[in-house]
């Protein structure tokens, strides 16, 4: 059954009326009719399925008619802090982030960012939310309000855990011990990479700075292949499951 993510708990809900982008979702995308069965998915990762009790323009009405189960994932997580990408580069890495499963994604202004502001943080948190009802993620993963890397650094509980991305000369790769086992943050940088001077920074704050090879990677190309390390390295690349008893 297809998914609908609902921006509010659905613990005591039995009846609903879907508006919205998720009406259009319905009606256009997936030409729900009378008596289909969907299933809606709340902040809480909290499944339920729902029967479609009335289609109309701009408005889908259901009935819940089972819960199916709190939504699992392993604890902890992948944080990617990741240097603001030019254009449709940061919506890839967002969306294929979230399908491999990271925990958050914290966008940061850094020397050598080119884009210096954004309207388009709506835009990626529907990114984010698109790619977690495709993958079959419980829970939509946070994208945060870009900030610089250094109030990032300051706000952050020290010391962080976690690598730097660098392609300095004489670093090791990434090794399971670096990140197995815990909450860890991975930082990588926008075109061009990370300053040595915000290197050092990230490390006076408890990171360890990691290379991805000897290849020249493109920004996007570095962020998909440190979060797909990351979580395989933490044994959470994989899908979760719904826990019925949670």
């Amino acid at each position: 059954m297809q998914r609908v993510f609902l921006s509010f708990p659905l613990a005591n809900s039995k009846k609903l009326s879907i508006t919205g982008e998720n009406a259009r979702y319905l009606n256009s995308v997936l030409r729900v009719r009378r008596g289909d069965s969907i299933v809606l998915f709340d902040t809480e990762g909290e499944h339920f399925e729902a029967d479609v009790t009335s289609v109309s323009k701009g408005r889908v009405e259901v009935d819940i008619s089972a819960s199916l189960g709190r939504g699992v994932e392993p604890e902890g997580g992948v944080t990617l802090v990741l240097g603001l990408l030019k254009g449709s580069k940061m919506e890839l890495v967002i969306q294929k982030s979230v399908e491999l499963g990271v925990a958050a994604i914290i966008p940061v202004e850094t020397g050598r960012t080119v884009v210096r502001e954004t309207r388009k943080l709506d835009r990626w948190r529907k990114v984010a939310l698109e790619a977690a009802r495709q993958c079959g993620r419980p829970l939509v993963p946070p994208v945060e309000q870009p900030v610089s890397l250094n109030a990032y650094l300051d706000s952050a509980d020290a010391p962080l855990k976690g690598v730097v991305f660098y392609e300095g000369r004489g670093l090791e790769p990434l090794c399971h011990g670096d990140l197995a086992g815990e909450a860890a943050v991975v930082a990588v940088g926008p075109e061009g990479g990370f300053t040595s001077g915000e290197v050092d920074r990230m490390l006076s704050a408890g990171l360890q700075a990691r290379t991805l090879g000897g290849n020249v990677l493109r920004a996007e190309t570095a962020a998909i292949a440190a979060v797909t390390l990351a979580q395989y390295l933490t044994g959470r690349l994989g899908r979760p499951a719904l826990d019925k008893d949670a």
